[in-house]
């Protein structure tokens, strides 16, 4: 008991004296059943995929705690230097205020570096000493905390990041952080996480902290502003840090001509490098991915987004809070122009239930081509669904 009461205390202080850290963060997750552990497809209520899909992904991560950090991963960049932070690509970003993102809502590894909130989610069993990567270390399994609902049966409490319903953690002995976590269904091993490659406390230039060199950085003020612009608002008349004021300017502002704003758009182009070899079948797949963008692949991601593991959720909160509750929001391509053969500039609409005119109109973004595929670049479906108040976390990893 004496050693389960001083992990919890290690967990609930972690990171502790953890300064720095550099290394690389590792998952691996079955995705035949999606969102086990939060009464979901689990493997007795809808059995298994015939042919089990799996996915990993590896992110590169830097912190300087408490209030610096990067997270790369699949061309998607997280950056702040504790007065600003960075969203967005190796080519764009996006610039805010660093209070718009902290390090614990960080994807997965906010959730390894800052492990306190399990204490809520999962009932520890006894620990027992161990070592990883070097590293000592406790080991110890957990399951789900239960209580008793408004409706008097028992309820379920999931951990936010940690796939599975049996878990089992390796905890540094000396910060508190989660090294490497495998969650089970069933018995059967569902999904993992490990940091590797580890770097403590050495010191880190501070350039890591920085937009990707070459990078086109454009403010948030910037992009409302031009937001604001295309539906015929005027941005000085609206207070750019009141998202609710933003929401209903852009609902409630006088669209412009579509052409007309598209046409100025154009014009005011530098030269357009060579775009792809067939400019229709390009537009046409780039047209399949707006208007479908919100269709999820029946594991809670959306494949017509850069990096959409994990955000049908997130989609689906942006619609709740759509005013009036319309029972269909669809994309409808205005426009596209391609910067390069793997890369445009999109401006599209949006109709609820249908209606004219759109709710929102021709509003731009970036589709790009991952492999054979065109997609909506991820940074624009955050500016999307950022238009009903919801936040895009960086990629799931």
């Amino acid at each position: 008991m004496e050693a389960r009461r001083h992990l919890l205390e290690l967990v609930d202080r972690a990171p502790g004296p953890l300064r720095t850290l550099e290394g690389a963060v590792t998952t691996w997750r079955r995705r035949d059943r999606v969102r086990t552990g939060r009464g979901e497809g689990s493997a007795s209520a809808g059995g298994e995929a015939s042919t089990p899909a799996e996915g990993s992904a590896t992110s590169y991560v830097v912190v300087a705690l408490p209030r610096r950090w990067r997270v790369v991963e699949r061309g998607h960049v997280a950056v702040t230097d504790g007065e600003r932070s960075w969203v967005g690509t190796g080519t764009l970003v996006t610039e805010h205020g660093a209070e718009r993102v902290t390090l614990d809502d960080a994807g997965i590894i906010g959730a390894c570096l800052f492990p306190g909130r399990l204490l809520g989610s999962l009932r520890f069993g006894e620990p027992e000493a161990g070592e990883i990567a070097g590293r000592s270390c406790w080991v110890v399994e957990a399951g789900p905390r239960r209580f008793a609902g408004d409706d008097g049966r028992a309820t379920t409490l999931p951990p936010e990041q940690f796939g599975g319903v049996e878990h089992r953690f390796w905890f540094d002995a000396a910060t508190g952080i989660v090294l490497r976590h495998e969650g089970a269904v069933d018995g059967r091993l569902w999904a993992t996480v490990e940091l590797t490659d580890l770097r403590f406390d050495r010191p880190i230039p501070p350039d890591e902290f920085a937009p990707p060199p070459g990078a086109i950085v454009r403010s948030h003020h910037e992009l409302l502003r031009d937001h604001l612009v295309s539906v015929g608002v005027d941005p000085d008349t609206v207070d750019l840090d009141d998202p609710a004021e933003v929401r209903d300017a852009l609902r409630a502002g006088v669209a412009l001509d579509a052409p007309a704003t598209r046409e100025s758009r154009t014009d005011a182009q530098d030269t357009v490098p060579p775009g792809p070899e067939d400019p229709r079948a390009a537009r046409l797949a780039i047209q399949a991915a707006i208007e479908h963008v919100a269709e999820p692949d029946g594991t809670g991601g959306l494949p017509n987004v850069q990096a959409g593991s994990g955000l049908w959720a997130v989609y689906q909160e942006a619609r709740a809070r759509v005013a009036g509750q319309p029972s269909e929001i669809s994309l409808v391509l205005d426009d596209c122009l391609f910067l390069s053969a793997d890369r445009a500039v999109v401006w599209y609409s949006v109709l609820l239930d249908g209606r004219l005119p759109p709710a929102v109109r021709a509003r731009e973004g970036y589709a790009v081509r991952i492999g054979d595929r065109w997609v909506l670049e991820r940074a624009s479906f955050a500016d999307l669904v950022g238009l009903a108040g919801v936040r895009c976390p960086p990629p799931a990893v």
